[in-house]
């Protein structure tokens, strides 16, 4: 009987794990109840009163800023007859009010004195204005979970950031094809091709985190698979992170602007990074001594389960996979962070909720369409009969 090298068999993924009920129980059982997990932002919750849901699969958090001014968490069910307390999210609460019973709670979950029936608190953290949940009563704090990240991500200054929107797709795909996708570049040069003349797709090694990782990809340089073009360059810039420079951040790739002239000496790179760097330094001074490396690449961190930051000076995004109700469904959650300029209006507003469907995803631009189609198809192959294994090589 032949031996399956170990090394080998580390790089193979049952794809059970993608498709069977089984393995959802387990990761309801032994996964989400057991590590913190992102909920919302404190620009969710901004005043005494205000509150914001986190639901993944069964399980329910809600957020509420009481009138103390603290924030709390709960795990969302009456402690009565376990009804759902609250849905999405909302403001000018007094107290929390059961809809099956009429159960009542004031803010800090207490109902009565004696404390028999008070809500189930859960575990709250805060780290860069984001809030965490962890439904333990006890166990790692969270910034011993985070590790490193909250440091090698100080100088992108996160608190100062605004989400505005959070947009939610449902997808029919397991929760981890999201988190795959978003984790590697191998897939960008059959995906995403349009990236490619103005992004390194090959050189860009993973490194592991503990639980978590981290990969850089380099921009303003095309990939190696292809020839330099500065006309290509400028076109793959502009269209898919031209709002660096105070564009939008989908921009109609049949119609970019025109290519600015490049100076003696100079490469196109050196150009787009005094533009970024002009349009930076109109946001913050916090960006006043960034390098060439800070200032034009992609620093992506992979936290956890479920949680992956795609950062920029000046912009970031989190992409945030939530099981569905089966293996094949989940909810792929958008967020998007702009460092506005002092004294904008918008700056720290509460964000607007809202769920779209997969082909409305298409005014995010081509890259976000292009992955939201591919998911789906990757679910259907992996529940094939006799497809056994992914094989990572």
């Amino acid at each position: 009987m032949d031996t399956v090298h170990s090394d080998e068999i580390l790089r193979r993924v049952p794809a059970a794990r993608y498709v069977d009920r089984a393995w959802q129980d387990r990761e309801a059982a032994h996964l989400w109840p057991k590590v913190w997990q992102f909920a919302c932002t404190v620009d969710c919750v901004p005043n005494p009163g205000d509150w914001w849901e986190y639901r993944l699969g069964a399980m329910s958090a809600i957020i509420v800023r009481g009138q103390d001014g603290v924030l709390r968490a709960f795990q969302n069910a009456c402690t009565h007859r376990a009804s759902p307390l609250l849905d999405g999210s909302g403001c000018g609460l007094n107290a929390i009010t059961c809809p099956f019973h009429g159960w009542t709670f004031d803010l800090a979950g207490k109902r009565g004195g004696s404390g028999k029936y008070d809500l189930k608190p859960l575990r709250l953290g805060v780290w860069a204005g984001m809030i965490f949940v962890d439904w333990r009563s006890e166990g790692e704090s969270l910034e011993e979970f985070l590790g490193v990240v909250p440091g090698e991500l100080a100088w992108v200054g996160l608190e100062q950031f605004t989400c505005r929107h959070v947009i939610t797709i449902p997808i029919a795909c397991n929760w981890k094809l999201v988190m795959d996708a978003f984790n590697e570049v191998y897939h960008v040069h059959t995906v995403h091709p349009q990236l490619l003349p103005a992004a390194d797709d090959v050189n860009v090694p993973i490194r592991l985190l503990d639980r978590h990782s981290y990969f850089e990809q380099t921009f303003g340089v095309p990939s190696p698979r292809l020839k330099h073009d500065d006309g290509a360059m400028w076109r793959a810039f502009i269209e898919n992170v031209g709002h660096r420079i105070g564009g939008t951040l989908a921009v109609d790739p049949s119609a970019p602007p025109p290519m600015p002239a490049i100076p003696e000496g100079d490469t196109l790179k050196d150009v787009l990074t005094r533009m970024v760097g002009d349009h930076l330094r109109t946001l913050s001074p916090i960006y006043a001594d960034l390098d060439q490396r800070h200032i034009l690449n992609d620093f992506h961190y992979y936290v956890f389960p479920n949680l992956i930051f795609n950062t920029f000076a000046g912009w970031f995004g989190m992409n945030r996979a939530r099981p569905g109700d089966t293996p094949d469904t989940c909810f792929f959650d958008l967020w998007s962070f702009d460092l506005l300029p002092p004294g904008h209006v918008d700056a720290h507003v509460r964000p607007v909720a809202s769920t779209i469907t997969p082909e409305e995803a298409a005014a995010f631009g081509r890259v976000m369409m292009q992955d939201v189609e591919l998911l789906p198809r990757l679910q259907r192959g992996m529940s094939q009969p006799g497809v056994e294994v992914l094989n990572l090589t």
